[in-house]
């Protein structure tokens, strides 16, 4: 364990531990604040790591989540023509924003506030943060009108950030 500065009296206690193998090596109820941000989509045991979560968190207690949206129109493009969609190889799911919704009530949790989008599906957001080393005015631009598409359109966010609660 290492000592946490400038707390006194509380230590931070780092374990490894595979995220597939439940239960988890912790008390229930022992955490108010759990980060499972770029998790799920990794994970083949997902059901179960969610109950974990559920256990895990104190009455109180939030977990902040994201995850990877599947059904852009780029990414249904993609498997129209037969290419992989995913945005990592590693990626066990990408989910519907249905699918989400489901496993996190399945998992005896539920969604608190609103789902965030991230940022919007482009096949070309390279070009475009590119396009900054030769118009910054431009790539101002092109950053805005994202923000603006995928406030207007959470279907072609790349994924979401959300906090979920015990049910």
């Amino acid at each position: 364990y290492k000592r946490l500065e400038n707390i006194s009296e509380k230590k931070a206690i780092i374990r490894n531990h595979n995220l597939e193998n439940t239960p988890y090596p912790f008390e229930s109820k022992l955490f108010k604040i759990i980060n499972f941000t770029n998790v799920l989509e990794h994970l083949i045991n997902r059901s179960d790591s969610l109950k974990e979560v559920s256990r895990l968190l104190s009455d109180k207690g939030i977990c902040l989540i994201s995850i990877p949206n599947r059904n852009t129109l780029w990414k249904r493009i993609q498997r129209f023509c037969e290419i992989d969609s995913r945005d990592c190889k590693d990626h066990k799911i990408e989910y519907s924003i249905y699918e989400i919704q489901n496993e996190i009530k399945t998992a005896g949790l539920k969604i608190k506030g609103k789902m965030q989008p991230i940022v919007p599906s482009f096949p070309l957001n390279g070009l475009i943060a590119c396009c900054a080393i030769f118009s910054p005015k431009l790539y101002i631009f092109f950053q805005k009108l994202k923000r603006y598409l995928v406030k207007n359109n959470i279907v072609d966010t790349i994924g979401w950030v959300f906090e979920v609660e015990k049910n």
